[in-house]
């Protein structure tokens, strides 16, 4: 099990949905969304976390079946956000709407049959526009626990789910380094400077 600590950090990874919405204009003209998309993953504050990795080995060769990220070891609260909307056409444009905030306990990438998928166990979910207030938080926990039950596993893109799996196999085999290869949907973003 790899562990690491994450240090004071606020850059948004926002996600381009562009193709998507073309692929799909008539039906989003028509009155249709995409629904449930992942537009960003933060990692706002402190936090540490833990990486658990299962796997077969058979002589040499090393097989990883599973990636787990864990960001709230210790019932430490987790650092990591994700942002989840629906894209609708309104008013002559697609537009993101419903945007919902969810605090992320862990994610967990599986290497199988079909389609990417990473499953997700939140601590708490709510409205981006949410206050800050006890109610909030307490209502947000509540749907937390409700979403762990439902949520089925969000669709990925091949590449960035095979990566994790393979940043699982270079943590077993103990690699000096590895690299992640550049993602194509995410939206650079210019943070301004101190």
């Amino acid at each position: 099990m790899a562990k690491a600590r994450c240090q004071k950090v606020a850059t948004p990874n926002l996600f381009d949905y562009n193709r998507e919405i073309r692929r799909h204009e008539a039906q989003l003209k028509q009155g249709r969304s995409l629904d449930h998309l992942l537009a960003a993953i933060n990692v706002e504050g402190p936090g540490q976390g833990t990486m658990e990795i299962e796997g077969t080995q058979s002589n040499v060769v090393q097989r990883v079946a599973e990636v787990r990220m864990r960001f709230n070891p210790h019932g430490q609260t987790s650092p990591v956000t994700i942002v989840l909307h629906d894209i609708r056409y309104s008013g002559g444009a697609f537009r993101p709407v419903n945007e919902e905030v969810a605090r992320v306990n862990t994610l967990t990438f599986q290497r199988k049959p079909g389609p990417p998928k990473m499953e997700v166990s939140v601590a708490s979910v709510k409205p981006k526009d949410a206050p800050d207030s006890p109610w909030q938080s307490f209502k947000g926990n509540l749907k937390g626990m409700a979403v762990n039950l439902l949520i089925p596993p969000l669709d990925v893109d091949a590449r960035g789910h095979q990566a994790m799996l393979d940043f699982g196999s270079a943590l077993a085999a103990q690699a000096a380094t590895f690299t992640f290869p550049h993602a194509d949907n995410l939206t650079p973003i210019l943070l301004p400077g101190p």
